[in-house]
């Protein structure tokens, strides 16, 4: 459960470096937003819905999809994760974790659960982009939709 764990932590902390589209321009920085402008975007309940790479958007599938993140007015972080058994195909393997988050500015969040500063992208309102590390071999952007 821990390898599980770390696994998914390691997703969602790995989403740093955006990845090339045409629709670059919809992206809101938000370089410039206080912490409570920053909250209003981000306080919410977020699902995971896809995955850029190469400029291509790709919709996730399987319990993933399942997976949610959210983001609380007075910065806790709660994560409910959920991934596919390769043991019992169609069964979905479910954790969670309860941490903190803050405003760092410059569109940089910081939580003990992510492990480093994370860059977040939104479009427009529902929309929510975590690029992957510069570290990684194949760089790739993690697409979250607001659910509440």
């Amino acid at each position: 459960m821990k390898l599980i764990h770390k696994t998914l932590l390691i997703a969602f902390a790995s989403t740093l470096i955006l990845s090339c589209s045409n629709d670059d321009d919809n992206i809101d920085n938000s370089n410039s937003l206080s912490e409570e402008e920053f909250k209003s975007k981000i306080v919410g309940v977020w699902r995971i819905y896809s995955v850029i790479e190469d400029g291509e958007e790709f919709q996730n599938e399987g319990c993933i999809t399942n997976t949610t993140f959210e983001f609380t007015q007075n910065n806790e972080f709660l994560a409910d994760y959920s991934v596919d058994d390769d043991n019992n195909p169609g069964e979905c393997i479910e954790s969670s974790v309860e941490d903190t988050w803050s405003y760092l500015g410059n569109s940089q969040i910081e939580s003990p659960a992510f492990d480093r500063v994370t860059d977040v992208q939104f479009e427009g309102d529902d929309r929510m982009l975590l690029p992957s590390p510069e570290t990684e071999d194949e760089p790739y952007t993690q697409v979250l939709l607001r659910v509440e």
